[in-house]
């Protein structure tokens, strides 16, 4: 196992099993093995900002600091165990979570909505989060498509976060960094394996193999 994928390899076990940074980690690792330049660009987009919903009274059942011991630290899961700290289940109508940030959970709620979400919450702790809510037409980006028993008035995600979590989610504008093309690099350095993916041979004069 070389340096890049040992390291990968210890920044999924540390951070938990979110399929998200899993996909960056081998977003990265493919576009360095096959010698890819990815260029970024950053504009004002809109987004979620989440925030405390300022509620007087009233307790939050589904948002929770992890107490010690609830959740189970493993290194390694196949699949994934679902008490694991930092491990997180995101359903068509459910979230279910253990030991997570709230940066952490502005990145699920973001994939449940299809656009970047900043935490502005201000709450350095961990948690356990638990939260049911009726699938809507935000839901366009989710990590499975399973689904659970809820009650017919069960509310959409907006609603959800705000009763069930006693946060809120608000609309504006801001910075976001966001990939706008994937180029390979020069010729003489491009791997042997992206030649052979993109059909190039050593007779192609079009196009040399380097």
């Amino acid at each position: 196992m070389n340096a890049k994928a040992k390291a990968m390899r210890k920044q999924y076990k540390s951070e938990g099993p979110g399929e998200d940074r899993l996909l960056l980690m081998i977003q990265s690792l493919f576009a360095n093995r096959f010698s890819l330049r990815r260029h970024y660009e950053t504009i004002v987009a809109p987004v979620y900002f989440l925030v405390g919903a300022n509620r007087a009274g009233g307790t939050s059942t589904g948002l929770q600091v992890t107490p010690e011991g609830s959740c189970i630290r493993v290194e390694n899961s196949t699949p994934p165990h679902p008490n694991a700290c930092g491990s997180v289940g995101l359903g068509l109508n459910h979230l279910e979570a253990r030991e997570i940030s709230m940066v952490r959970l502005a990145e699920v709620l973001a994939r449940v909505l299809d656009r970047q979400m900043i935490d502005r919450t201000g709450r350095p702790e961990k948690f356990n989060v638990s939260l049911r809510r009726a699938p809507d037409e935000h839901d366009v980006a989710r990590a499975s498509d399973d689904a659970i028993l809820l009650l017919p008035d069960t509310p959409a995600v907006f609603t959800a976060v705000r009763e069930q979590l006693g946060l809120k989610l608000e609309p504006g504008k801001a910075p976001v960094k966001l990939l706008s093309s994937i180029t390979p690099r020069s010729p003489a350095r491009t791997d042997p394996g992206l030649l052979r993916l993109s059909g190039c041979t050593s007779d192609d004069a079009a196009w040399p193999c380097g």
